[in-house]
C-alpha cells in the first residue's frame, strides 16, 4: 500500500528542512539560483513542487553539500555532520560569526534582548549602539567647516534627508590565528584534489570532498566567474595545459580564487591587527586582503554618513530615448570625470557627492574608538608599504593581452553555468 498524501507530504516537509539545515551548517545560506525569496524575503528550497520532487535541485544540492541524494532522501544526519567532523574550520568560524555580532550589538542591545527573554518586555526601538543625533550634528559641523573652502557644500535652508551612516569597529576573537589555521587546511586540501585531477579520476568519495570545498570557499575560475566543480575542472585540465601551466601547486591562484575570502574578514580582530605573520599568510591566500586591511582601519576611526538634500533631482537609471539621444562620449567622460573629483573630494576633505548622495566623514570621539584608534594604526600600517611595516602580497601571472580569448575558450568548454 502507498503512503498517503498526508504522509508523504510531512516525509518531503522533513527532506526539504533537512537540506536547508545543511546549507545553514556550512553557512551556504546564499546560494544564487537556489533557493527562491517571498515578498517578506523568507528564504525557501524549492524541492517539492505540486508536480512533485525536483530532481535538478535534488541533485544540485547533493554535489554542493558532497553527500549523496540518497543521504538526502534519508535525512542521514552522519552525512550532514561528515564535513563538520572533518574540518575544525566549522565550529571555530562559527564561533568567530557569533562574536562578531556581539560586538557590533553592542552591551546595551544584548542587556535588552535578555531582559525581552527574561520578562517579556520590548526592545525600545530608539536603542542604537551609537548616538545617531550627535553624529548628525557633528556632520552638519563638518559640512559648515568644509563649506568655508569649498562653497555651496552646506545648504543651510534646505532641509536634510535620507540620513544614514556606517562605520566599522574590532572585536575580540584570540582563536583567530587558529581560525585561520583551519582554513589553510581547507585551502590545502582543495588544492591537492585540483592537482590530483590532472593526472587521475577521483573515487565517489573524493568528488564529494572536492565539490563540497568549491562549494565552500567558493572555487571560481580567474577568467569566467563559474564554480570549478570536479566535472568542470576535468574539462578544464586540457585547457590550463595549453596555456602552459603544469599542475603545480604554485599555479593555484594564478587559475583560480576563492570568492569565500571577499567575505571573511579576520582583520576585525584585535589580535589578527598585532599579528603580522598572520596577516601575512591570510594575504598569500588572498592578495586583496592587503588593500581591504587598510580600508578598514581606516573606516574605523570614522562614521561613513550619507543624505539627499530635499529636493535634489533623483539620479535614474532609466534612459528613454530622449535622454539617450543627448549621449555623448564627451558627456560620458565629464560624468566619469565628476565622478572622480567627488571621490578625490572625499577623500581630501571628508566631503563628496556622487548619484545625487552626498557622502560625509565623521571622525569618531574618543569614547566612540573605545580603544580601536590602536588597532586601526596597526591595520592600517599592515596594509601600507612593505618598507613601513606593511604586508606583502604574492604576484599573480596574467596575460591582460590573453583575457578575452581565455574567457571565450572556458565558455566553449563549459559544463553548466554553477
Amino acid at each position: 500500500m502507498g503512503k498517503s498524501k498526508k504522509t508523504q507530504k510531512q516525509e518531503n516537509a522533513l527532506i526539504k528542512l533537512f537540506v536547508e539545515d545543511c546549507f545553514d551548517r556550512y553557512y551556504l545560506n546564499n546560494i544564487q539560483n537556489l533557493f527562491k525569496y517571498d515578498k517578506n524575503g523568507h528564504r525557501s528550497l524549492p524541492l517539492f513542487t505540486k508536480d512533485g520532487m525536483s530532481e535538478t535541485i535534488l541533485q544540485r544540492s547533493a554535489k554542493m553539500l558532497g553527500i549523496t541524494t540518497e543521504e538526502i532522501l534519508n535525512c542521514d544526519e552522519g552525512a550532514a555532520q561528515r564535513w563538520y567532523k572533518k574540518y575544525s574550520f566549522f565550529k571555530l568560524y562559527g564561533s568567530f560569526l557569533a562574536s562578531q555580532n556581539r560586538a557590533i550589538e553592542g552591551d546595551e542591545i544584548r542587556k535588552a534582548r535578555l531582559i525581552k527573554a527574561i520578562l517579556g518586555k520590548e526592545i525600545e526601538s530608539s536603542l542604537e549602539q551609537y548616538d545617531s543625533k550627535s553624529i548628525y550634528k557633528r556632520m552638519i559641523e563638518v559640512l559648515k567647516d568644509a563649506d568655508k573652502n569649498l562653497s555651496g557644500i552646506y545648504r543651510a535652508e534646505t532641509d536634510i534627508v535620507d540620513f544614514s551612516y556606517e562605520t566599522e569597529q574590532f572585536f575580540s576573537f584570540p582563536k583567530i590565528g587558529e581560525l585561520l589555521g583551519a582554513l589553510l587546511d581547507l585551502i590545502n586540501r582543495a588544492k591537492e584534489l585540483f592537482f590530483k585531477a590532472w593526472d587521475e579520476d577521483f573515487t565517489e568519495s573524493e568528488k564529494a570532498e572536492y565539490n563540497f570545498l568549491v562549494t565552500f570557499l567558493d572555487i571560481v575560475d580567474n577568467y569566467v566567474p563559474h564554480k570549478v566543480y570536479y566535472e568542470n575542472l576535468k574539462s578544464l585540465i586540457s585547457v590550463y595545459r595549453k596555456e602552459g601551466f603544469k599542475g603545480e601547486k604554485e599555479e593555484f591562484l594564478n587559475l583560480v580564487h576563492l570568492k569565500f575570502c571577499s567575505q571573511f574578514t579576520p582583520w576585525a580582530c584585535k589580535e589578527f591587527a598585532e599579528n603580522f605573520e598572520l596577516a601575512q599568510l591570510y594575504a598569500a591566500i588572498y592578495p586583496y586582503a592587503k588593500r581591504r586591511m587598510f580600508d578598514f582601519g581606516s573606516s574605523v576611526k570614522y562614521f561613513n554618513c550619507r543624505f539627499k538634500w530635499l529636493n535634489d533631482k533623483n539620479e535614474s537609471l532609466d534612459i528613454d530615448d530622449e535622454d539617450f539621444a543627448d549621449v555623448t562620449m564627451e558627456s560620458i567622460n565629464a560624468e566619469i570625470e565628476q565622478d572622480i573629483a567627488a571621490l578625490d573630494s572625499l577623500e581630501q576633505n571628508g566631503v563628496g557627492s556622487l548619484c545625487g548622495w552626498n557622502f560625509i566623514r565623521v571622525p569618531k570621539t574618543k569614547d566612540e574608538l573605545n580603544g580601536d584608534e590602536i588597532f586601526a594604526e596597526k591595520l592600517i600600517r599592515l596594509g601600507g608599504v612593505p618598507a613601513k611595516g606593511g604586508i606583502r602580497i604574492p604576484i599573480i601571472k596574467r596575460d591582460k593581452n590573453q583575457d578575452v580569448n581565455r574567457m571565450f575558450i572556458r565558455m566553449s568548454v563549459w559544463g553548466e553555468s554553477l
